[in-house]
């Protein structure tokens, strides 16, 4: 059994986790204590990724909510897609299946080059001299991952994932993630971007002008016309106007 399981950069507020919090009628703090609760359980469970048996009223109890409302967050989190079949979707692609750090998988890697030097009499050229760049690519996706859960209007996913690529060496993930939370906060009836033109014209940097404030009511057209007259005025008006139609 794994003593960590891990997590990533600005997990705590992941856009995602206002939405889980919407669904289930609770505050976002309660959301992600119940979602961090349920991953430490998967992670110590035989079967890792499994949430089977979790104790709803322990965790109420604890985090001062209703086992309704940690049933809730458990539902919401199954319909956003990171739960399935009592689960964590992902778990096996995210979480290690052993306790390696990056100096462990050096030495397999060297390990690795000695055993093909070996097998070869054709000397080794390649120039590979460090692996963290093959030790760096889950990460990466898992990057992704979390802008493409975040952002509103997923389409073209292989495009998307290029422009990605790019788009990290600009800017920091959570640089990004912030846009993409402002982004799909958005209340206008502008169009989505697709992810594409969004992260190849870095627009986690705009900065949207708020919205005009509502027009008042035209006045009417002859309310320049009109002039305001006193109970006396309007009573003198009306009887000049009496006398006039019988002469």
């Amino acid at each position: 059994m794994n003593d960590w399981f891990r997590s990533w950069h600005g997990a705590p507020t992941d856009p995602k986790w206002l939405g889980i919090a919407r669904r289930s009628g609770v505050a976002p703090g309660i959301a992600v204590a119940v979602a961090w609760a349920l991953m430490d359980r998967a992670s110590q469970a035989s079967d890792r990724g499994s949430i089977a048996g979790y104790d709803a009223e322990g965790l109420a109890y604890f985090y001062g909510c209703e086992p309704e409302q940690v049933e809730a967050i458990v539902a919401a989190m199954a319909d956003k897609g990171m739960i399935t079949d009592g689960r964590f979707s992902s778990w096996e692609k995210r979480q290690p299946k052993r306790e390696d750090g990056a100096a462990e998988r050096a030495r397999e890697w060297r390990e690795r080059k000695r055993t093909q030097a070996n097998a070869s009499a054709t000397p080794d050229t390649d120039t590979d001299t460090d692996p963290s760049e093959d030790a760096s690519a889950p990460e990466a996706s898992t990057d992704f991952e979390r802008f493409w859960d975040a952002y509103p209007n997923k389409t073209g996913r292989p495009s998307a994932e290029k422009a990605f690529s790019q788009a990290i060496k600009r800017a920091s993930l959570s640089e990004i993630m912030a846009g993409v939370a402002a982004y799909a906060a958005k209340t206008d009836d502008r169009q989505w971007c697709s992810p594409v033109k969004w992260l190849s014209d870095d627009r986690w940097k705009d900065q949207p002008a708020k919205p005009p404030d509502p027009r008042p009511p035209k006045a009417n057209g002859l309310s320049h016309l009109q002039k305001p007259q006193t109970r006396e005025e309007y009573l003198a008006a009306e009887l000049a106007r009496s006398e006039r139609s019988f002469r």
